[in-house]
Formats: structure tokens, C-alpha cells, sequence
């Protein structure tokens, strides 16, 4: 479970990630995947907010006589199952449903003996022990040691966002300019919405993200505002991103780090 203010987005989701099987030699190794890492496991996701969804990641072989494996993904996003629908917020449904005397969304007393019965050992551990807080730059995205932690023990692998995609090339022009003349499908020499949005789907579980994180993505990288991203406003970008955040990916000592 992670949580913070100051965040890039409001988001609020679970993610069920199935244990991956031992391989199977007869297929082919996912693209995505190095052979060096372990195979990738199957997710199931519910998206809480916003743009609320369920769907399940797999991967899944292609069809043909080639042994070809990629991931792919089988969804249900309400703005389209239930078009025209109004979905209230959190507040709003719990308001209503205590307004109706509908329980059916509340915590259960069971439920709640349980929360006790697991949390209050680890509150009375953190009342003796007073472990540190770790405290870390605004705008850097884990504490120092997160993602070696969560990997270590919990088996999770911190994804990167499209800002820190860039951010980890902003030290290469070359790898830049690959990447532009990747996502520029017509040649243009400027990258529109729909191109955009390939870039953006790389860190959306392969779906597209909604058109206001498009708009979003475009209004941050577009300097001059004519609605395409050029080259020169993608270094721009890069660079500027390189000097506001550059410094929170370095492991900082957090018994001397000033902000969190």
C-alpha cells in the first residue's frame, strides 16, 4: 500500500498480481521481459479513481505458427460499459447510502475486529521502538531504498511514469532523438495527440489513457502551445525535468534530508 500528497495525479487503485508459474521452455520469452529476469505474472486491476475500470493483464501468445508472447490486456472501463452514467465519489456514495440506511458499503464489525487484531500489535511496536521517519526531497517519487525494498520483499518492481521515462534519457540527445523518431509515425517532425497518446500508453498497462492525461501530457511538453511536440520542445522538456528532479533520484542520507 502507497500513499502521499503532493502527488503527479490523483489515482487510487488495487493491483492483484497472480505468483508466475515456473516457465514454460516451449514458449517464447516475453519481448518486454530480459532473459535474465523471472517470468511476469498476471495482474488484476481495479481502478478506484479516476477514470474507473477492471481489467486483467495477461500474456498471451500471439496467433500463428510463430511462438510469439506479449502482453494484453481484457478490459472493462465503466465510461464505456456505462456510458452517460454519473459515478459519484467516495463521499458522496457513503452520504447517500447512510442517508438509505445501506450498510452494504460499510466496513462490517467483523471486518473491523480484524483490522484491530492485525494493526494494534504494529502500533504498540511503533510506541516502544520509535523508528525514524524517512524523510525525502518533495517531488522525488519513493524514499531512498524503496524500490530495492520492494522488490526484496514484496516482489514488486516500482514502475517508472512518462516523466521519469524521459528523465532517465534526458542525459542522451541520441537516445532522445530515437525515441521522437519512434513515437513520429507520419514523419511529420512534430509528435500530435494520437502519437502522443502511444507514448503514454507504455505506462498505462498498455490502455489508453484518458484525453485529459493527454492534454495534460501534451500542455507540460508543448511550449509554444500550438497543440504538437517538437523535437526541440522534447529536449526542452527533458532538460527541465533533469533540473528540477535530477536530484531526488540520488539516495540521500534521510537523517540530514531537509523536505519531505
Amino acid at each position: 500500500m502507497k500513499a502521499g500528497k503532493g502527488l503527479d495525479e490523483r489515482m487510487a487503485e488495487v493491483r492483484v498480481k497472480f505468483k508466475p508459474k515456473p516457465y514454460n521452455s516451449l514458449m517464447q520469452q516475453p519481448h518486454e521481459v530480459s532473459a535474465a529476469a523471472p517470468p511476469p505474472g498476471n495482474e488484476l486491476v481495479m481502478r478506484i479513481q479516476p477514470d474507473e475500470a477492471l481489467y486483467l493483464k495477461t500474456f498471451s501468445k500471439m496467433p500463428g505458427l510463430a511462438q510469439v508472447v506479449k502482453p494484453t490486456v481484457m478490459d472493462m472501463k465503466y465510461a464505456t460499459q456505462f456510458e452517460g452514467a454519473y459515478v459519484g465519489d467516495a463521499y458522496e456514495r457513503m452520504f447517500l447510502n447512510a442517508a438509505k440506511g445501506d450498510g452494504s458499503l460499510f466496513v462490517s464489525a467483523a471486518e473491523l475486529t480484524e483490522a484491530w487484531r492485525i494493526f494494534t500489535p504494529l502500533l504498540h511496536q511503533i510506541d516502544e521502538q520509535k523508528p525514524d521517519v524517512v524523510l525525502y526531497p518533495f517531488g522525488s517519487r519513493n524514499p531512498p531504498g524503496f524500490a530495492a525494498w520492494s522488490a526484496e520483499h514484496a516482489g514488486v518492481t516500482q514502475s517508472e511514469n512518462w516523466q521519469e521515462f524521459i528523465l532517465t534519457n534526458a542525459g542522451s540527445v541520441e537516445k532522445l532523438k530515437a525515441l521522437f523518431a519512434e513515437m513520429d509515425v507520419d514523419g511529420s517532425g512534430s509528435l500530435d495527440a494520437a502519437e502522443v497518446t502511444g507514448l503514454a500508453q507504455r505506462f498505462y498497462d498498455g490502455r489508453p489513457p484518458t484525453q485529459k492525461k493527454i492534454n495534460e501530457i501534451i500542455s507540460r511538453l508543448d511550449a509554444d502551445g500550438d497543440g504538437k511536440v517538437t523535437l526541440e520542445e522534447l529536449l526542452q522538456s527533458a532538460a527541465a525535468l533533469q533540473n528540477a528532479f535530477g536530484h531526488a533520484e540520488q539516495d540521500l542520507d534521510h537523517t540530514t534530508s531537509g523536505a519531505s
